[in-house]
């Protein structure tokens, strides 16, 4: 659905006014608008965003991974925003091997990206993977991001994951009542 790069360069004006022609349209105009946009202007993020969401919202999912796979590959998996749609939409669509991929991306250009973390705590956790649910959980406290109830999640983890008994997490999750 890519297509080739456009020579020519769009201001922030220019784009914002661009995306403001479209607010009022009816979702399937929007859609078809913003496909137009987006042949021209493969490239402005803000094109390719807001042109991946429509299709999402339209029940065009695929595409829309599609294309927000392709701003993430130009952007160098580097674009946060980027990331987390395609993690929030490989979920919808049952992909999990991608929103894995895309959380652990997001943990390496955001450590403290606490969201992420839990999703894939929580993912790990329910899939039976204990030992990588472990791990990150434990990497909360490294990073000093963790409440009583991370600390309770940690101790069950730990022992899940046959690490240890999680008394400790748990005497110091009952100090932080």
């Amino acid at each position: 659905m890519l297509v080739s790069c456009s020579t020519t360069s769009l201001t922030e004006g220019k784009i914002d006014s661009l995306l403001a022609s479209a607010e009022s349209l009816p979702l399937s105009e929007a859609v078809t608008y913003y496909s137009k946009l987006y042949t021209t202007y493969p490239f402005e993020e803000k094109i390719g965003y807001n042109y991946a969401l429509l299709l999402a919202e339209s029940g065009q999912i695929d595409d829309s991974l599609e294309i927000l796979q392709a701003m993430d590959e130009y952007f160098d998996h580097r674009h946060i925003r980027v990331l987390k749609a395609i993690g929030s939409l490989a979920v919808e669509s049952e992909k999990n091997e991608l929103a894995v991929a895309s959380w652990h991306t997001l943990l390496e250009v955001d450590p403290l990206d606490d969201t992420s973390r839990q999703l894939l705590i929580d993912y790990y956790t329910e899939k039976e993977l204990y030992e990588q649910a472990y791990e990150l959980a434990y990497e909360k406290v490294e990073l000093q991001q963790y409440s009583a109830s991370s600390l309770k999640t940690l101790a069950s983890l730990e022992q899940l994951s046959e690490k240890g008994d999680g008394k400790k997490w748990l005497l110091l999750a009952d100090s932080l009542n």
